[in-house]
């Protein structure tokens, strides 16, 4: 708008020259002008090539930037995605974990509980008919004292066929209840050291067994030495007889 505005004052002032100066003057002077306007529109024309130019490569910038935060945005997006898929699978693994140890314990737990209430009876069975009699006749003795921590097994012939459903002497409280489930957990989880309760098993020695020594208890017979070789032929030895001399 300014250019055009400065072109029309020049064209103005210019016309007022002609006026002045006359025709000769004006033909010598027009061909200079036209270079002029010449050069004037061609400068117009390359300012308005340089602002299309410019114009383009900040749309084409813009357009790039948005492409860029358009892919930053998708790669964040999958980021959180993936991320919560494996904290989702993490989660069901250890539920399923979680739920394989608490049917594990469970199973144990009743495996133990069964094993402390004896054989499952779903009826009642009566007594036998018969009475109980003593295996061996003993003088009388003084009655015993009831622990209820001891079952008191006598030597009675139906001991083992007691009634369950109506026993005659109560069970003791370390054979019923979570007591005896807890300590057979236990025991199972944490066994025992026989070698610390039992000690070292000394080597068996014969001299020691009858203190005395003789050669047939560093020789054994053809039968039985542990590194011979094997029989030969179809003959079957003789089974080593129970009999000791002395």
């Amino acid at each position: 708008m300014a250019a055009a505005q400065k072109t029309e004052v020049r064209r103005k002032q210019e016309e007022e020259a002609r006026r002045l100066r006359g025709p000769q003057q004006e033909e010598e002077e027009q061909p200079r002008k036209k270079e002029e306007e010449d050069e004037q529109e061609r400068l117009l024309k390359a300012a308005e090539a340089r602002r299309l130019a410019e114009q383009r490569e900040q749309e084409q910038r813009r357009e790039q930037e948005w492409l860029q935060a358009e892919r930053e945005l998708q790669e964040r997006e999958k980021a959180l995605r993936l991320q919560k898929e494996r904290l989702q699978r993490e989660l069901e693994g250890k539920k399923k974990e979680k739920q394989q140890r608490l049917q594990e314990e469970q199973k144990k737990a009743k495996e133990a509980a069964a094993a402390s209430k004896g054989p499952n009876t779903t009826m009642d069975v009566q007594s036998p008919a018969c009475t109980s009699y003593q295996m061996t006749p003993q003088v009388p003795r003084a009655p015993r004292k009831i622990n209820l921590d001891d079952y008191g097994m006598d030597l009675n012939s139906d001991d083992s066929t007691d009634d369950e459903s109506h026993p005659r002497k109560p069970i003791p409280s370390w054979a019923t209840g979570t007591q005896l489930s807890q300590a057979i957990l236990h025991q199972y989880c944490h066994p025992p050291n026989l070698l610390e309760l039992f000690g070292t098993i000394r080597q068996l020695h014969l001299e020691d067994i009858f203190r005395k020594s003789k050669p047939r208890y560093h020789k054994r017979t053809s039968s039985a030495v542990w590194n011979s070789p094997p029989l030969q032929g179809g003959r079957v030895p003789r089974s080593p007889t129970c009999s000791l001399k002395y």
